[in-house]
């Protein structure tokens, strides 16, 4: 069923209903009433509702807004002694929360290190409840050769528009009635980015990692975190891969963009036995280049050993001959098998297995997809780096029938990003400052996993009593 939509009061539910929002609120510091100040009017779960109401409403003000319904506060209020029926102090107070108590909480507690650390800790563990309530990354379908949909991680990077432009174009403002020059307002940590489509941005940048099954709206996200620009996203998204793979034993392969290099899948598909699908980067033309992989043996289809002479091109195996008159021509290898050996140190190698052409013997071929001894003793005549096997070789490249449908799943990062922007106003960002949008997207990563479930349960009910209408 496509057509499951949520009304506002149910987007509110799936959030109040969520354990995971009172599990971050307990992680939100407390003052010391001993030093001085007003007692907190609201428990830390109730920041963790206001912001979540933030990106279903677009904006503070219109979450503010919409918590001031005496209907929905009394959902709020609700929810809160129906959870803690002995503890008057978890309760919402009786009026509802402001913009400015949300605000002043956020900037004081909220958004310290520690505390974002432990929310993100917190989140990732309610996302593996929730990968396992909608049927996601459990294994059950597909394989290492042939990995289905829902056993994939995807991810990508998310440049968020700074609130304020970069103050480097135009410093101050001048008031023309006064003449009074006054310094403009800034994101002092924010940073130019050129996305994928190549366009500038002034702004943040996150990475995220999600996870989905086959119905709509029902897609996780697993983890994000800031991405500064000195060091850069891949090595973001490969710390991000080493937090979450862990939890999914079941998973079947990871896709991400062109930013992972060799180095980052060896680091994935060595660590955790899962086979990165990534494209290989063309050449400045525009074109992929021809890599000389060396003699790989195999067994001909009569039993009988040999070698045969691979290159590598656009991440595929061929086998390149040459005619009587200097023409090349390449041999597809057809890919039959995806295995891996665990090491007895934990670590993984990957293996392919290939059928090789009959006019070249027959039988079948294994290819292994990490760097040998043998690359590392190839040094480049010209860097005098060894041979990077993972950045020429992939286990399911452009030319394998299964890419089209495992890679493809990378546009629905793009669909997530859409969603992000539509939760802002005019796609600026709700705040300023790295603490303060790595809550933000905490917050995102929240809501959007709360809707998921919610979308998943109304979709089996109506499934449900459609059957029993039926019957």
């Amino acid at each position: 069923m496509s057509d499951v939509t949520l009304r506002k009061r149910e987007r509110l539910r799936a959030v109040l209903d969520r354990e995971a929002t009172y599990t971050m609120g307990a992680l939100i510091p407390t003052p010391d009433i001993g030093n001085g100040g007003n007692r907190r009017h609201n428990p830390g779960w109730v920041y963790v509702v206001f912001g979540a109401m933030v990106h279903i409403h677009g904006s503070e003000r219109q979450a503010a807004v919409e918590l001031a319904d005496p209907i929905h506060w009394r959902m709020v209020q609700r929810s809160g002694k129906h959870r803690f029926p002995n503890d008057p102090t978890m309760w919402a107070s009786e009026t509802p929360m402001t913009r400015g108590s949300y605000r002043f909480v956020k900037t004081r507690y909220i958004t310290l290190d520690t505390t974002l650390d432990a929310v993100l800790d917190c989140h990732e563990t309610a996302s593996q409840a929730d990968a396992t309530h909608i049927g996601v990354l459990t294994g059950t379908t597909g394989s290492l050769t042939h990995p289905d949909k829902t056993n994939l991680i995807y991810g990508d990077g998310k440049i968020v528009k700074a609130r304020y432009k970069d103050q480097r174009a135009e410093p101050a403002k001048i008031d023309p009635a006064t003449g009074e020059i006054r310094a403009k307002q800034f994101d002092s940590e924010a940073d130019d980015f050129i996305t994928g489509g190549g366009s500038e941005v002034y702004g943040h940048n996150f990475v995220h990692l999600d996870a989905r099954n086959s119905n709509e709206n029902e897609r996780l996200i697993l983890t994000v975190a800031y991405a500064p620009k000195k060091g850069g996203e891949a090595m973001v998204a490969l710390e991000l891969f080493n937090r979450v793979l862990p939890r999914y034993l079941n998973t079947q392969a990871v896709v991400y963009d062109m930013a992972l290099r060799g180095t980052h899948i060896h680091a994935i598909q060595c660590t955790h036995g899962v086979p990165a699908i990534v494209k290989v980067p063309k050449n400045r033309l525009g074109e992929p280049d021809d890599v000389h992989l060396g003699a790989a043996h195999w067994t001909n289809a009569r039993g009988e050993a040999g070698t045969l002479d691979i290159h590598l091109i656009d991440g595929e195996p061929f086998i390149k001959t040459l005619d009587v008159e200097g023409q090349q021509s390449f041999a597809t290898l057809l890919r039959i098998k995806t295995t891996r050996v665990q090491r007895a140190d934990k670590t993984w190698r990957l293996y392919n297995t290939y059928i090789v052409p009959t006019e070249f013997g027959g039988g079948c071929l294994r290819i292994r997809l990490d760097q040998t001894d043998a690359d590392r003793k190839r040094l480049n005549p010209k860097t005098k780096q060894p041979f990077n096997r993972e950045e020429h070789l992939r286990a399911i490249p452009v030319g394998d029938p299964d890419f089209a449908h495992a890679h493809g799943i990378r546009q629905d990062a793009e669909s997530h990003h859409r969603k992000l922007d539509d939760s802002m106003t005019r796609e600026w960002a709700h705040s300023v400052g790295r603490q303060h949008q790595t809550w933000d997207m905490l917050m995102w990563a929240h809501t959007q996993n709360a809707l998921a479930v919610a979308y998943h349960d109304k979709r089996r009910m109506l499934e449900a009593a459609k059957t029993i209408k039926a019957a």
